[in-house]
């Protein structure tokens, strides 16, 4: 049907899907919105419902990789301290030139500082292989793709550890109808956000 001069505009217009970086810069623009309340609460949320969740989705996992928040990303901290006190190992990555390592790590040990401010594991920390990992993303879909920063890192990650469970934490308001995806990408099992489980 032609469209008249009296229909009404949308109420909405779509997200953008029409390349990475109007993607990434939409979804950077909403999660950056999110004011501090929220993301607590959202962080609290997850820490409740996470660790179960987590079991279910890996029922023999016993080593979790999380990661410390970079300025507005999810903060997992209050979930990797539940996770601990139900009994999983945590790991944290280490950005290195041959892309990311998982080191053991234990609440409370120091922590450096890595590439772009990232707080990251000191180098004599045990490697380990994580039965799962959590990873922070910049947009998702409902097929499990990701969009991250561009760098790649947790995309080589996934291809290093291929049979972890790969579990994207993110806000729902990180969600848009698809993200570009090329035929090598691995995608997320699940993505968890304040409002619930997305599995894939």
């Amino acid at each position: 049907m032609v469209a008249t001069p009296s229909s009404p505009p949308p109420l909405t217009p779509s997200p953008p899907t029409n390349g990475k970086a109007v993607i990434r810069k939409a979804a950077l623009a909403a999660r950056a919105a999110i004011v501090v309340e929220v993301r607590r609460e959202a962080s609290a949320r997850m820490a409740q419902a996470g660790p179960a969740t987590i079991a279910g989705l890996a029922p023999a996992a016993r080593i979790i990789a999380g990661y410390v928040a970079l300025r507005d990303e999810l903060d997992p901290a209050p979930l990797l301290a539940a996770l601990a006190t139900a009994g999983f190992r945590l790991a944290l990555p280490r950005m290195t030139a041959s892309g990311l390592a998982f080191h053991a790590h234990e609440l409370g040990s120091p922590l450096g500082k890595g590439a772009f401010g990232v707080a990251e594991p000191l180098p004599g920390a045990p490697i380990v292989a994580p039965d799962v990992i959590l990873a922070p993303l910049v947009a998702f879909d409902r097929r499990g793709n990701r969009l991250g920063y561009g760098k790649g890192y947790y995309d080589r990650a996934f291809a290093a550890h291929p049979e972890a469970v790969r579990i994207g934490l993110a806000f729902a308001v990180q969600e848009v109808p698809a993200v570009p995806d090329e035929a090598h990408d691995l995608p997320l099992v699940a993505i968890l956000t304040e409002t619930g489980l997305i599995r894939v």
